[in-house]
């Protein structure tokens, strides 16, 4: 037991570690700021909670309240599990832990311990606050309070039997296929997809179940039997329930640890072509270092699901657009149709869903993490006869070919349903060209502000590292150029007009960016 307090203490420190640099405590204020965050978050939902749980029991269906917390509850985990299934279960790490006089299982525990440890809190902020709201105001019985709780400590099970199951898949893929990465990549793609849709739909059902009253509270409960189990736990205390309950949660996750297990510390076999001839192409440095920038990044599903949000949404709005008008989009953002002055449809709607698009890139930057996920190979890359500025260009191209082509799509579409005058479209594109190449380039210099090589897999860099926070906040500056200038200075100008002023903004910060990195950038690059 000594050992694995051990254990289960150093990943708690490796973990706080990662969000602070020893030598400059520059993240002191990160933390500071995380923690501040979550205390804001649950009380947050909290107060939803307890609100809820008001309405819900005046409307006669108190029951709901803990069937919705648990679907958010799972929704979450179902998330967390989905993004860590993307990491190898074995790996330096593992290799490590059984270097050391302790026993196999005791490394596995502590791992298993240890993520417990990470996924139980928030959960608990979502399903905790709906137990005792239900208990204080709608059944003050202490086996509900009880069994709630119960549960509360079971749900975190959820996401890392998920991952467990999912990245020993991964592992067999990575093994069997020369094409795996790219095949998982594809692959949580469409369970991330999925589970968004799943959440759409649950959210649109919800929404429906206090126009029926408490006979359609308890049908919509019931369809879905894992849920209406847990549910009935929770309220009931059927024993019948209880045992369901238990078997859905801790069956997967005794599968996923024992697999788990197995392949803990194994070393990464990728797989390996039999064929003994050698395929060689003369190409450009700079061509060359593109597509090797590009095989990383289809190669990496975390890094593709982490940057892919902004393009697809982008996407996916100028869809909607097209399909069903900007009555839609302005609704969503409280802009209704009827407020707006006449001509609104050449003038003041495409300026208004011009600014919305733009802000959809700074969602996500691959160039933010590209120098940080060289790791300790990066004495490779300065190694080779190549320039600085092209291995700049090619992390930055990168970025400019997920981003660009889903920026210049949304805006043709766009300008299609509104009908814009060609030069107008092809101004929006311009300027929406100069914005994803601004970005681009200023996520490779907040890279090198904030660069961490010391990782050991990619979800450190791409999900917790300073440089994605600090660009993050940088990048949602940046997209609101277009509210500043239109909501501030320029409400009753044209449209043509604000796209000139946005496009000679990117252009003047882009070309600042650009100078710094042939500058100082380099300077900077040279020293890591």
């Amino acid at each position: 037991m000594r050992n694995f307090g051990i254990l289960v203490r150093t990943n708690l420190r490796i973990f706080i570690g990662s969000l602070k640099n020893k030598r400059k405590g520059r993240y002191v204020a990160t933390g500071i700021l995380l923690g501040f965050g979550l205390l804001v978050l649950g009380l947050s939902l909290a107060f939803q909670a307890v609100s809820q749980m008001f309405l819900l029991r005046d409307a006669g269906i108190p029951d709901v309240g803990i069937f919705m917390s648990l679907v958010s509850a799972l929704m979450l985990g179902g998330l967390f599990g989905l993004m860590r299934s993307l990491n190898a279960p074995g790996g330096r790490d593992g290799e490590l832990l059984l270097s050391l006089p302790v026993r196999r299982t005791t490394a596995v525990l502590s791992k298993v311990v240890s993520q417990y440890i990470f996924d139980a809190p928030l959960m608990f902020m979502i399903f905790l606050p709906s137990v005792i709201s239900y208990f204080v105001l709608a059944n003050p019985d202490p086996g509900v309070l009880l069994r709630g709780i119960f549960l509360c400590f079971l749900l975190p099970l959820f996401p890392i039997a998920l991952a467990y199951l999912l990245g020993s898949a991964v592992y067999k893929l990575t093994q069997k296929f020369k094409m795996a990465s790219l095949f998982s990549t594809a692959l949580m793609m469409l369970l991330i997809f999925g589970y968004m849709g799943v959440n759409f739909l649950s959210s649109s059902i919800l929404a429906k179940v206090t126009d029926n009253g408490p006979a359609g509270a308890s049908q919509t409960i019931e369809r879905v039997p894992p849920l209406a189990w847990l549910t009935n736990f929770v309220v009931r205390g059927d024993v019948l329930p209880f045992f369901l309950s238990l078997a859905m949660i801790l069956l997967p996750f005794i599968a996923g640890v024992f697999l788990f297990s197995f392949q803990f510390g194994r070393p990464v076999a990728r797989y390996r072509s039999g064929r003994r001839d050698v395929i060689f192409k003369s190409r450009s440095p700079r061509r060359a270092l593109y597509g090797k920038e590009i095989r990383r990044y289809l190669g990496c599903p975390i890094y593709v699901i982490n940057t892919a949000f902004g393009p697809v949404f982008m996407l996916g709005l100028s869809i909607v657009l097209l399909v069903m008008g900007p009555e839609k989009i302005l609704a969503g953002v409280d802009i209704p149709m009827t407020d707006l002055p006449a001509g609104a449809m050449t003038g003041l709607v495409p300026a208004i869903l011009f600014a919305i698009i733009s802000f959809m890139p700074a969602v996500t930057s691959t160039s933010s993490v590209a120098i940080s996920l060289e790791g300790q190979k990066l004495w490779i890359l300065r190694a080779h006869p190549v320039r600085t500025e092209d291995i700049f260009t090619a992390k930055a191209m990168v970025n400019m070919t997920v981003m660009a082509p889903a920026f210049v799509l949304s805006l043709i579409l766009v300008g299609i349903r509104l009908s814009l005058s060609p030069i107008l479209v092809l101004g929006m594109c311009f300027s929406g060209v100069l914005q994803c190449a601004l970005l681009s380039s200023l996520g490779l210099v907040i890279n090198l502000f904030y660069p961490k090589l010391d990782w050991e897999n990619e979800t450190q860099v791409v999900k917790q590292s300073m440089s994605v926070i600090v660009n993050m906040v940088a990048g949602l500056f940046v997209s609101a150029v277009p509210f500043v200038i239109f909501f501030v200075a320029m409400s009753d100008s044209s449209t043509g007009i604000l796209v000139l002023l946005c496009a000679l903004v990117y252009a003047i910060l882009f070309a600042g960016s650009s100078i710094f990195l042939k500058t100082a950038g380099k300077r900077m690059f040279l020293r890591l």
